[in-house]
Parts: C-alpha cells; sequence; structure tokens
C-alpha cells in the first residue's frame, strides 16, 4: 500500500507533553496536500490529518474547543500522560480543521472514533509489544505509550459519545450519568488501579478535580457552545426569536 511506504520513511516525534500548538504539532501519518485533504479517510480507509491550521486560526478557534479536548495532563504516571499528550494533540488537530469550515457543527464523536480506527491498523500490523527495543514503530514511541494511546483514545469516544447523550437526557438520568462520572473518576479503559490505600483519597480527588475542567461548559457564555462544542438548541431559538424581533416577523 502506498501509504504504507511513505509512512514508514517518516521520522515521527513522541509528545513531550508541552501544551499545544498549531506550530508544534507532529504529523501522526501521511498528510496530502491540502486540496486533496477531506477529513473522514484516504483511499486506503485511513483517516488521515490533513495540514495543521495557522497559528491566528488557533487562537480564533480555541474558544469554542470542547472542554473534553483540553490539554492539561491527567495525574497519573509519566508514559500514560505521554500518550494522553499524543492523542489530545492530535484530536485538537483535526477539530481544528473541521472548525475552520463550520465551527458550531464539528462531529466529535466521529473525529476520536477516526483516530481509534487508525490505532487498531496499526494494531494489526504491528500488534502492542512486537516492536520491543525495535524502534520500528513509526512515528516511534515506547510500546507501553503506544499501548494507552489506545486506551485514551476509547476513552475520549465514550465521553463523547456521553456528551452527545446529554443533550436528550431528562434530569434524572442526568442525575445518574453525574453519580457514574463521580463514582468512577479513573478511566476504566486505562486499568489504572491505586495500590496504596492511604494514597487512594488524594488519587481520586486528583482525578475528579481533572475530570471537572474537561466536563464544564467550555465558551457557552460567550459562543452559544455545549460542552461538545456544537451550539445549543436553546441559543439557535434564542437567536431565531431575536431576528424574528429585528425583522418583524410574527
Amino acid at each position: 500500500m502506498a501509504w504504507l511506504s511513505q509512512l514508514l520513511s517518516r521520522n515521527g516525534a513522541t509528545s513531550d507533553g508541552s501544551p499545544f500548538t498549531a506550530q508544534d504539532d507532529p504529523d501522526w501519518s501521511y498528510t496530502f496536500e491540502p486540496e486533496d485533504f477531506v477529513p473522514s479517510s484516504d483511499k486506503n480507509g485511513r483517516p488521515r490529518d490533513g495540514d495543521r491550521v495557522s497559528l491566528e486560526q488557533e487562537r480564533a478557534l480555541l474558544p469554542y474547543m470542547p472542554a473534553l479536548l483540553d490539554d492539561l495532563l491527567p495525574p497519573c504516571g509519566l508514559q500514560p500522560q505521554v500518550a494522553y499528550g499524543n492523542v489530545v494533540r492530535r484530536l485538537r488537530k483535526i477539530w481544528l480543521q473541521r472548525a475552520l469550515q463550520d465551527a458550531n457543527n464539528v462531529p466529535l464523536v466521529e473525529i476520536c472514533k477516526w483516530i481509534l480506527q487508525d490505532l487498531k491498523i496499526e494494531a494489526e500490523d504491528s500488534p502492542v509489544g512486537s516492536e520491543y527495543r525495535t524502534k520500528q514503530r513509526q512515528p516511534w514511541r515506547r510500546e507501553d505509550v503506544f499501548k494507552y494511546e489506545i486506551c485514551w483514545t476509547k476513552y475520549f469516544v465514550r465521553e463523547a459519545e456521553v456528551l452527545e447523550q446529554r443533550k436528550s437526557m431528562s434530569e434524572e438520568e442526568l442525575a445518574k450519568q453525574d453519580f457514574r462520572d463521580k463514582l468512577h473518576p479513573i478511566p476504566k479503559e486505562l486499568d489504572i488501579y491505586v495500590r496504596k490505600s492511604c494514597n487512594k483519597k488524594n488519587v481520586l480527588d486528583s482525578w475528579k478535580a481533572w475530570h471537572v475542567r474537561k466536563r464544564q461548559v467550555l465558551g457557552s457564555r460567550d459562543t452559544g457552545l455545549g460542552m461538545d462544542g456544537t451550539q445549543d438548541a436553546d441559543m439557535e431559538e434564542s437567536e431565531d426569536d431575536e431576528d424574528s424581533q429585528r425583522h418583524g416577523i410574527d
């Protein structure tokens, strides 16, 4: 396959966990020319990231970005943190590209699934653990980091789906969902367990605080956007009413 040889010829870079900027985001797969970019998949069925947006465009779009894509590192070990940085940087990159088209209608769930699909294809070609001490994985990163990348992407898919479902939940359903979120603050996809009971409360409190930031309604007050970055229905109705009043429409 054409994409594989080009992918293997590139030098990958492992994330150092630094905050995302459009200028230093590493490419994860073969990047097509801008006029060829379709934010779904290439001819081989692999998701593709396209070109980075400009720094000026990024700054303009960041207020619209869902809180779920916040790049604050989670309170865990180094390798899961590096994996989180890799995944969230890529999510932010693709979200920004789609937001250039319409910041009020970015398919967050689909974006998360695109990246999960890509990592699953890589895992089929080179299963987790198969590249120990070879440094053949492209872009290169430790095998445990790659393992956690898959875990984190599954987490993002689940969280994005919950955000979508919350729009149609009743108050009772929302209360149950909030209870479940607080009951299991450490993402189940990571299989992380607190060994020392004396540290358990502090660890769980750190995870809860981290999730509060990722589940806040980012920018909704100023932009009318929900946690998933899409425009709230109530805000749309309000804008329609204002337009009707301005133009004298009954």
